[in-house]
């Protein structure tokens, strides 16, 4: 059973959730009575892992139910040489 990887088969294989992920953050910051969201990202360029896309979705579509604005910030992305 491949657990938390990249490898996507038809059986066993288990994921996380990446949009819940999402969800389930914003409505704990909902919650906790904040009023934005800040989501960081890779500068322009970069590739992101698969999961930011899906997490953020998440978070948009809990964050327009909360009544929450999303902002985003740009982090340089620096490979280790």
């Amino acid at each position: 059973v491949w657990l938390d990887t990249n490898v996507w088969r038809e059986n066993n294989c288990i994921r996380r959730d990446e949009f819940d992920a999402g969800r389930l953050a914003t409505k704990a910051v909902a919650d906790a009575g904040y009023k934005r969201v800040l989501v960081l990202q890779h500068s322009a360029g970069a590739t992101p892992h698969f999961s930011y896309h899906q997490r953020l979705n998440g978070v948009r579509i809990q964050a327009e139910q909360s009544g929450l604005v999303v902002e985003t910030k740009e982090l340089p992305w620096h490979q280790p040489e």
